[in-house]
């Protein structure tokens, strides 16, 4: 597990490192000799990178070096011991792969993608130690890792209760969060991430059962009522909530308010 900090750092002129030039004797023919003792040029070195890496209640930062000088580059994990991964190390992104903002994310270990807490899904409550990677990267049958998330919490604290109630085993709870977070991965998605303005022209008059990304994201969560019991319904939420977006462009643009869009909802009168 690492966490990707994006910030500044100062850059050194390359002129500052320059040795003392020769002095000449008087009368002499200076331009050969100079170019003789003259200094070759120096390759400015390209800004260094700061990263950070939290391990319990310790934080070590150091300078990344540029990969052309050390071919094999080392990280620091959590356990603050040096791993190198050689010709498989993963250059992490800069910015969340949902909301494609900085600052403090974490990594994942298996793909380029970085993540704040709040946007994985499930969301994460902090960071953990160790290896970590992400819901697209983990194994559906078998993961790597446990996530410290609401789901994984409420679960433990209401074994009984959850029983009794009707909700998607862990590996279909797994595939779901997979599709959720891979749709808010693509930049497509935006419009449909967060519910639609009221301020919107007509649309609640059109759209009588909305639906976006954050509804879908909250039904995943045990805690949450009504919360999934099939895949199948997570799925016809995001066919609705295509099919709404459908409805009222086809509205908007002059169509009858009875329009049938092929594969959209099949609703009895």
């Amino acid at each position: 597990m690492s966490i990707k900090v994006n910030a500044d750092s100062s850059y050194a002129s390359p002129s500052a490192e320059l040795p003392p030039q020769a002095t000449l004797p008087y009368g002499t023919d200076a331009a050969p000799q100079a170019a003789a003792h003259s200094a070759p040029p120096l390759r400015p070195h390209p800004f260094p990178r700061i990263q950070s890496y939290t391990g319990g209640s310790q934080e070590i930062r150091h300078l990344v070096a540029p990969a052309a000088e050390h071919p094999q580059d080392c990280r620091m994990n959590s356990g603050a011991s040096k791993k190198c991964d050689g010709a498989n190390h993963i250059e992490n992104e800069d910015f969340c792969a949902v909301c494609l903002n900085g600052g403090e994310m974490l990594c994942c270990d298996h793909c380029p993608k970085v993540y704040h807490l709040s946007c994985h899904v499930p969301t994460l409550l902090s960071f953990p130690g160790g290896e970590w990677v992400c819901t697209l990267c983990r194994n559906l049958n078998a993961p790597e890792v446990e996530y410290d998330c609401d789901n994984t919490r409420y679960s433990r604290e209401n074994k009984t209760e959850e029983a009794m109630l009707p909700h998607l085993d862990p590996c279909d709870e797994r595939r779901c969060e997979k599709l959720v977070l891979s749709l808010y991965c693509n930049s497509l998605s935006v419009p449909f991430q967060e519910p639609v303005s009221p301020l919107a022209r007509h649309y609640y008059q059109i759209i009588k059962r909305p639906m976006d990304l954050s509804i879908i994201r909250k039904k995943l969560q045990k805690r949450h009522i009504p919360h999934y019991s099939a895949p199948e319904e997570l799925v016809a939420d995001i066919r609705l909530m295509l099919w709404n977006c459908a409805k009222f462009n086809y509205v908007s643009h002059g169509m009858a308010d009875n329009v049938s869009i092929p594969g959209g909802p099949q609703h009895k009168p």
